[in-house]
């Protein structure tokens, strides 16, 4: 995949959670090798990941976090991601309208809210492959304008590569590619 934004689409059931989990390395591959600037994720998982965002948001490991606030859990994305770039936190806060629950457990949150604040440490991250799942699924309104500028955003970068699952249009912006699921599995 090159720089930017690509799009993964398909219909229920064609794999594109599978395909994102492949890629964060949570589900071992049958075939080939998944690498990143030279890095296997089977010879160097730690290193691999470090250069990998993923959180599925209807996932244990995000239930795990109920305990903590919004704050903790970013400052704990900092230290894991070493190109994390804290300066783009208060603006998203503010995109997201986080700024009355930074400091509540995540257990508090809605859905949409817990969203948000993992779409925070995704773009916040700066790893170099972010995987979103659906990342439409619960904002509002302005939240969802916010993350469709951001991904805009994404689609421009050189230096950061985004994969999105969506079924509709992810942004205005060009994309750097579309992968379709629906169509690969009718040519398989």
């Amino acid at each position: 995949m090159r720089a930017g934004l690509t799009q993964l689409r398909g219909g229920p059931g064609t794999g594109k959670t599978l395909l994102l989990r492949l890629l964060a390395g949570q589900v071992p591959a049958t075939r080939g090798i998944l690498r990143i600037h030279g890095v296997s994720a089977a010879d160097a998982p730690d290193d691999y990941l470090r250069q990998v965002f993923w959180t599925e948001p209807g996932s244990c490991a995000v239930d795990a976090l109920d305990a903590v606030t919004p704050t903790a859990y970013l400052d704990s994305i900092s230290r894991a991601y070493p190109c994390f770039d804290q300066r783009q936190i208060a603006p998203l806060v503010d995109d997201f309208s986080l700024q009355d629950h930074m400091f509540k457990p995540v257990h508090m949150l809605s859905t949409g809210t817990k969203r948000k604040v993992l779409l925070t440490a995704a773009f916040a991250s700066g790893a170099t492959l972010t995987l979103l799942d659906e990342p439409y699924a619960a904002p509002d309104k302005p939240s969802a304008n916010a993350l469709e500028a951001r991904l805009g955003d994404a689609a421009r970068q050189r230096t950061r590569t985004w994969l999105v699952a969506h079924h509709g249009q992810v942004c205005d912006a060009p994309l750097a590619g579309v992968i379709d699921l629906d169509t690969w599995q009718q040519a398989a």
